[in-house]
């Protein structure tokens, strides 16, 4: 007899046999969370999708406008000539394919559902909630997440404007501009400060987006300009969050031009865009806790640090440097 993980092994009537164990039984708060999120209205974000596709009519015309405003179905949406490379590299593979579906199904959702739709929701054994179709939905990958939006849009507020700016700031970490070179062939950092660093307080997040605010709103005018720097010039693979990080910046600059234009109130100035924060060491943040460990719960930033935020993973990969290979391997 032996436990396979998935189920108990019992003597059966002609041998060993695999009888199915449960092993996560939701409570009914989580039956409340997976029925709120099933209740959730999404819709394809049209701002985005108007910068990156072009739109063929049922007339043979193209669309000359805004979506909202069309006067007949659209036939076909494809990537415009800027965002073609980002979106396929035509080797005839299923990642292709499946982006290909994910515009035709923004197509349908816009004539046929008024651009809104739902998902369907499941728990797992471990008791995650996970989307029972994973396109356009806010767990599958970079083109998907993008393309969404929350429905019913909310007033911000300043909390609201914060953390878009913390969301921007996420997805910008890492990623230079350079000015022109000078006549001696330099090109220096266009960002105020330098570009967005990892690990820093939400606080220094906003304001760093604050410093950049006209460069960045710049980008999500006219992201043609910047394909290289946005990592949408090519099509590339892995964990990515490109067109999520164009999404951002195309809403950044709508919300601020509503505010130049409302008088100065963002409490009045609504929006549907998600904001993704993605936990660090979590599992190792409830350990900490629930241990009282507080060095543990330091370097998980469950408590402050005078040197400013930790990082687990760092100090372990210090440690081990520490030791050696050789004494690891032991």
């Amino acid at each position: 007899k032996r436990d396979l993980g998935t189920g108990e092994v019992v003597e059966g009537k002609e041998g060993p046999i695999m009888v199915k164990t449960v092993k996560c039984e939701p409570g009914i708060d989580v039956m409340r969370a997976m029925n709120s999120l099933q209740e959730t209205q999404w819709e394809v974000n049209l701002d985005l999708l108007e910068k990156i596709c072009h739109f063929e009519l049922d007339e043979g015309a193209n669309l000359d406008g805004r979506l909202v405003n069309k006067k007949s179905r659209i036939k076909r949406i494809v990537p415009n000539q800027h965002f073609l490379p980002a979106f396929f590299d035509e080797k005839g593979d299923n990642a292709d394919e499946e982006r290909r579906t994910v515009l035709e199904w923004c197509r349908r959702i816009i004539e046929h559902n008024g651009n809104v739709f739902w998902h369907s929701w499941m728990c797992d054994f471990r008791g995650r909630m996970v989307p029972r179709c994973q396109l356009l939905s806010p767990q599958k990958g970079d083109l998907s997440r993008a393309l969404l939006r929350f429905k019913h849009w909310k007033p911000l507020g300043e909390k609201g404007r914060f953390w878009i700016h913390v969301h921007v700031h996420n997805l910008m970490e890492g990623v230079e501009v350079l000015s022109e070179p000078d006549s001696g062939g330099n090109r220096v950092s266009m960002w105020e400060g330098g570009p967005a660093s990892k690990n820093q307080k939400f606080e220094r997040r906003d304001e760093w987006v604050m410093e950049n605010l006209d460069l960045l709103r710049e980008m999500g005018r006219e992201p043609e300009r910047y394909l290289v720097e946005l990592g949408l010039d090519e099509r590339r693979y892995s964990k990515r969050s490109d067109f999520q990080r164009l999404s951002a910046l195309i809403e950044l600059d709508r919300i601020w031009g509503v505010f130049d234009h409302s008088g100065e109130d963002w409490g009045s100035i609504k929006s549907g865009q998600p904001v993704y924060l993605d936990a660090s060491c979590n599992g190792y943040q409830h350990v900490s806790s629930l241990l009282r460990d507080k060095k543990l719960a330091r370097l998980t930033n469950v408590i402050e640090s005078k040197k400013g935020p930790l990082d687990l993973y760092t100090e372990v990969a210090n440690e081990a440097k520490k030791l050696g290979r050789a004494k690891i391997e032991e």
